[in-house]
């Protein structure tokens, strides 16, 4: 079983195991006595800039996270501030209780932090307020749904990867306005379930998630939809063992939508194969999270 138990705490470290490099130099804030670092990334075009927040998985480092879904050149490119926050011991506090993480242990306000980080940059005149994006994946993903269920009014739009909201979570989250959000989630994602229960690394149990699509449900109630529809999607990079579709609500305050990778596992879409797929399922080629995350965000922009 060491060799199990030792795959399993492999499994959420996603990009972690990947391109490993020395760490980056971060820059730090202290919040409820704690030090917590982040990498920033600044455009060379105007500020305040549109900010871009990205949220590594379980496990996870914020710059080898940035290497592995290299995001941050488009970004700038684009006129995005890009920030990665670092997690408390690798984790996020996302909602979810019976998780043995130090950020759980310790009842570490993630949310408290990150909008702390987003006053300290718009205060530098270096992020736009009113322009807030925010995107993770897993535990990332789901720290993200928290941060749209406590401080929606806070935020421009969030999209999710691999992640649904926690069972507790869920129970209490009543954003505060309309909310942009894309999901993106795979039918057979072994690790997070698509259909809800426990998150599941081979036999280690991190708490439960309800269903993707009653995630979807819950922010499209509160962006005031009407009924939802499947809409074919192109995929740019085909595979034969995973298609893609989107599901899209209609008349809604928000956009809301979710794509479905049919068959796909449990990883960032175009960013490659980073564990065998009987730990996490195959990670689709294609549409690419990068390209759908700049899209849904390019198309909310204002000046």
């Amino acid at each position: 079983m060491p060799l199990l138990r030792l795959l399993a705490c492999l499994a959420l470290l996603l990009p972690a195991l990947l391109r490993e490099a020395a760490p980056a130099a971060a820059d730090t804030i202290k919040v409820d006595g704690r030090q917590r670092e982040y990498l920033l990334r600044l455009p060379t075009s105007a500020w305040p800039a549109p900010l871009l927040m990205v949220l590594h998985g379980g496990g996870g480092r914020a710059n080898q996270f940035e290497r592995y879904i290299d995001l941050t050149e488009t970004a700038l490119a684009a006129g995005y501030a890009v920030v990665y926050p670092q997690g408390f011991v690798k984790h996020w506090n996302d909602g979810r209780l019976d998780v043995q993480a130090d950020a759980v242990k310790e009842n570490v306000d993630d949310v408290k932090f990150l909008l702390a980080l987003v006053d300290r940059l718009v205060k530098a005149g270096q992020a736009d307020a009113k322009r807030v994006y925010v995107a993770g994946i897993s535990n990332g993903a789901m720290m993200t749904l928290r941060l749209a269920c406590e401080a929606a009014d806070r935020l421009a739009g969030i999209v999710t990867v691999v992640g649904s909201l926690g069972v507790e979570t869920a129970e209490t989250c009543t954003p505060a306005r309309p909310l942009p959000i894309l999901m993106l989630n795979g039918t057979a994602d072994p690790l997070v379930p698509y259909e809800g229960g426990p998150v599941t690394v081979l036999d280690d149990e991190r708490g439960s998630v309800i269903p993707v699509e009653q995630t979807l449900a819950l922010f499209a109630k509160a962006n005031g939809c009407g009924a939802a529809g499947v809409e074919a999607m192109d995929d740019p990079a085909p595979r034969d063992d995973v298609g893609v579709e989107k599901l899209v609500y209609r008349d809604c305050a928000a956009p809301t939508a979710l794509v479905r990778y049919l068959g796909g596992g449990h990883g960032w879409p175009g960013a490659g194969q980073y564990l065998g797929e009987r730990l996490i399922g195959t990670i689709p080629d294609g549409p690419a999270a990068n390209d759908l995350l700049l899209d849904f965000f390019g198309g909310l922009r204002t000046p």
